[in-house]
């Protein structure tokens, strides 16, 4: 009976042992199974972003001379300026900072002084800036303590120019290149070198030079 006994229990262990690894094995076959069907690629693409931008309404304008031609913003007008030693183009903004532009033409004022210079560099008929506005010409100029002029001569990114030490109530910038003070010339298809000289004066605590590089930069000999 004991021997009897020991078979039957050891068959139900080998029944029992066999139904586990069955199990098992069948558990695992279920998980990848959906481990796979839950793993496929999935591409996801981003919306696309569009961004609209309308073209801005043109606040500019073109002034047009015998031998010349510029861009200024529309609320400028021109000045007729009666009677003068030079050929002066003068223009004159309608806002509170009473801002003017000067345009010298051939006849140059080589010993007219300015408080801030603007380098530019002729390119055939037309020229750019070379840098930027600076800042008021005392700051980086050296006075002579023994002299009682106002007039001292200044140098700004390679350009000389002189500076006027006793204005105070107004900026005053002055275009200048290597030509010389005060001076810069342009060719012209008709009637050949020109020389020019421009003046940007404003009376404003926070002054705006951009209506200047505008200036610069659209201006061109007919």
């Amino acid at each position: 009976m004991y021997r009897f006994n020991k078979r039957i229990y050891k068959s139900k262990t080998r029944y029992i042992f066999l139904l586990v690894i069955f199990l098992v094995i069948s558990g695992l076959i279920i998980y990848f199974v959906i481990l796979l069907s839950h793993s496929k690629t999935i591409i996801h693409q981003s919306q696309a972003v569009v961004k609209y931008y309308s073209a801005p309404i043109s606040s500019s304008q073109t002034i047009t001379e015998p031998n010349f031609s510029f861009s200024l913003p529309k609320t400028w007008q021109a000045v007729n300026i009666q009677s003068s030693l030079y050929k002066i183009f003068q223009f004159k903004s309608n806002t509170s900072n009473a801002e003017v532009l000067d345009i010298y033409q051939n006849i140059i004022p080589i010993n007219m002084a300015v408080n801030r210079e603007l380098s530019i560099q002729a390119d055939g008929s037309t020229m750019v800036a070379n840098g930027n506005v600076s800042s008021n010409c005392l700051n980086f100029t050296k006075t002579n303590s023994n002299s009682s002029s106002v007039i001292i001569p200044a140098r700004w990114q390679g350009v000389n120019f002189l500076c006027d030490s006793g204005n105070y109530e107004r900026d005053v910038v002055g275009t200048g290149s290597s030509v010389g003070i005060n001076t810069i010339v342009l060719q012209s298809p008709t009637l050949g070198p020109q020389r020019f000289f421009f003046t940007f004066t404003t009376y404003s605590l926070q002054p705006n030079f951009s209506v200047l590089y505008q200036v610069i930069n659209s201006f061109r000999l007919n």
